[in-house]
């Protein structure tokens, strides 16, 4: 049974969450001193410390004993860490996560050129631009910067494209999928050579063609051809069991 004071600070930490996702306390903001919200409560100061442990453990806010608790601003890290512990626990495999990819950024594509406004199509060109600015001289000894570079784009540009489709849910997903866990799962850089990344440049900026040409069923085309293209250089881990301390392939 639960005893008292963990029954209290989960009713804090229920309250606080509400209160965080309607933006009573928006990202980046402090929230109230311990004190102040043990009078609030009318709690004890241990039931507040308990509640803002279990928020900080969720990712949902950060603590320093002379600044307060703040809000954080990344709202996926909650439900990636959540995500990434139920993958390992169920016997996830990066080919998994690839068809799951595969089936929702082609649609991604498709809603995007019809929901997308104009402004988020110059941001998914000026992304391109950014990417084919890329010096691809001297690969084999700047290939750490320069696959820095191309995956933060690379990162920016299939997020960007959720958020052009209108709707928050497609968009935290790619996110989660796209930001966090496969970048836990694609191959070392090394293994990754500048054919391939030139490659997917060109293909990216297909993709942002098709949407500012708004044709729906050519932008989830060329999205589909991305995808499959990128896939083809991860082949040899499709096998790959997605875990939280190590990755073991299975023969």
């Amino acid at each position: 049974m639960k005893s008292d004071k963990t029954k209290l600070s989960s009713q804090v930490v229920n309250d606080l969450l509400q209160r965080i996702i309607n933006q009573d306390y928006s990202p980046g903001t402090f929230l109230p001193s311990e004190r102040e919200l043990q009078s609030e409560y009318g709690v004890s100061r241990p039931v507040i410390r308990e509640a803002l442990h279990t928020l900080t453990a969720l990712g949902v806010i950060s603590s320093s004993p002379r600044k307060g608790a703040v809000v954080n601003p990344d709202t996926a890290e909650p439900l990636v860490n959540a995500m990434l512990l139920a993958f390992s626990r169920s016997d996830v495999y990066v080919n998994d996560v690839l068809t799951v990819r595969l089936l929702i950024e082609t649609h991604v594509a498709s809603l995007a050129a019809d929901k997308a406004t104009d402004e988020q199509i110059r941001h998914l060109q000026y992304i391109c631009t950014q990417a084919e600015a890329i010096n691809f001289d001297n690969f084999e000894d700047n290939n750490n910067h320069i696959w820095d570079s191309w995956s933060e784009l690379d990162t920016q540009f299939h997020i960007e494209l959720a958020r052009a489709t209108q709707n928050p849910v497609l968009a935290l997903l790619v996110q989660v999928l796209k930001s966090v866990i496969w970048d836990q799962i694609v191959l070392p850089n090394d293994q990754i050579g500048a054919k391939e990344l030139e490659i997917a440049i060109r293909e990216h900026r297909q993709v942002a063609q098709m949407v500012n040409a708004r044709d729906a069923a050519e932008s989830q085309r060329a999205m589909r051809e991305h995808l499959l293209s990128s896939f083809a250089n991860h082949m040899k881990h499709q096998r790959v069991r997605l875990d939280l301390d190590d990755n073991s392939t299975e023969n």
